[in-house]
């Protein structure tokens, strides 16, 4: 697949995943009451060297409607460069964690990097996506794995070190490698996961450096066949 391709593939996916979405938050019952979006870097570019991959966007924003063009509107990497949009916050906790754990080995694959939810509706913690209904967080689910595909990356990174919430969303052959990092498979495509740079301690000093030779030792290496 080209990128022209590409662009018109994932376009086609994201009036899916609209539409979807929309209903979710109009139907008469089991309504979704939170707001939702995909992608958290620009995503324009056919097979890039890393997908980064959260469980669900942190926040407590209600409902509203979208459209395709809404859910890809970040025009800025933040896992790199501070967006327009943080000018006058002083705050780089993403961006500084980012750093602690992807050095000068492992940046490049932060600059050709994608990063999107595996759930779209956001919540103020990972604890009340158990309250969102079945059937919105399968679909979610089901059309992250369909995009993977579509988008082809080179390597996969989950930001989740709980096994059970890897293997509720389709990680299956989990196993931990060490220094915080684990492997797994998910959907015939191996993938790492790594704690979130939420959990600071985990990210910074010691740990960060280990978790980052760890990354260096698997994810670096030429991809294995499942």
């Amino acid at each position: 697949m080209n990128n022209e391709n590409f662009i018109i593939n994932k376009n086609q996916w994201l009036e899916e995943v609209c539409t979807r979405c929309n209903h979710f938050g109009t139907r008469e019952t089991e309504k979704v009451t939170q707001d939702f979006y995909i992608f958290q870097t620009p995503c324009n570019t056919y097979e890039p060297e890393l997908l980064i991959i959260g469980i669900n966007p942190g926040g407590n924003s209600p409902f509203r409607e979208r459209t395709p063009a809404e859910l890809q509107s970040y025009d800025v990497n933040i896992l790199t460069d501070k967006p327009y949009w943080e000018t006058d916050k002083g705050t780089d906790v993403i961006r500084q964690n980012f750093k602690r754990v992807f050095d000068q080995e492992l940046e490049p694959l932060l600059n050709d990097s994608v990063m999107m939810n595996m759930v779209y509706f956001n919540t103020p913690t990972e604890k009340e996506l158990d309250g969102l209904p079945q059937d919105a967080t399968d679909f979610c689910r089901t059309k992250t794995i369909e995009f993977i595909e579509i988008l082809n990356p080179r390597k996969i990174i989950f930001l989740t070190s709980f096994e059970p919430k890897l293997r509720k969303y389709g990680v299956t052959s989990i196993d931990y490698l060490g220094c915080q990092v684990r492997r797994g498979v998910l959907n015939g495509r191996e993938i790492y996961a790594i704690p979130h740079y939420a959990y600071y301690d985990t990210w910074k000093g010691e740990k960060g450096r280990l978790m980052s030779e760890k990354l260096k030792e698997t994810i670096l290496r030429d991809r294995i066949e499942i």
